[in-house]
């Protein structure tokens, strides 16, 4: 369990880094999500942010995104961080069944799209 929270520690200093050089950019992160997207669309070369040895890493480190409120709803950090890892893996394994499943999830449990998740259990 010890390299994964070593990993997690490593991706949420790259993501850090990426979404402050977003927030640079023309379109700010406060922008980007009042506009409906959000912050990781902004980011770019995802691909470039880890080489993942397969699903299961990325399933362990997308744990990291399950947090709530009081109230149910997300916790808005740690869903960025858990698109970013999920975005980032799908730019290393773009059409994986696992992890369009696993992004279908993410869009109906943290986004509630569904109409986006539908699509996504299309191309899986």
């Amino acid at each position: 369990m010890a390299p994964v929270r070593k990993l997690d520690k490593h991706l949420r200093k790259i993501f850090e880094d990426r979404k402050e050089e977003a927030a640079v950019g023309s379109v700010s992160a406060a922008d980007a999500r009042d506009a409906g997207s959000s912050v990781v669309s902004l980011m770019g070369d995802l691909k470039a942010v880890y080489r993942f040895k397969d699903v299961r890493q990325v399933s362990l480190l997308c744990r990291a995104m399950r947090k709530w409120d009081e109230d149910g709803v997300p916790d808005k950090e740690a869903s960025e961080f858990g698109e970013f890892i999920l975005k980032a893996a799908m730019a290393r394994m773009p059409n994986h069944p696992a992890l369009l499943v696993m992004y279908t999830n993410f869009l109906v449990e943290v986004r509630k799209d569904g109409q986006a998740a539908r699509t996504q259990l299309q191309l899986a």
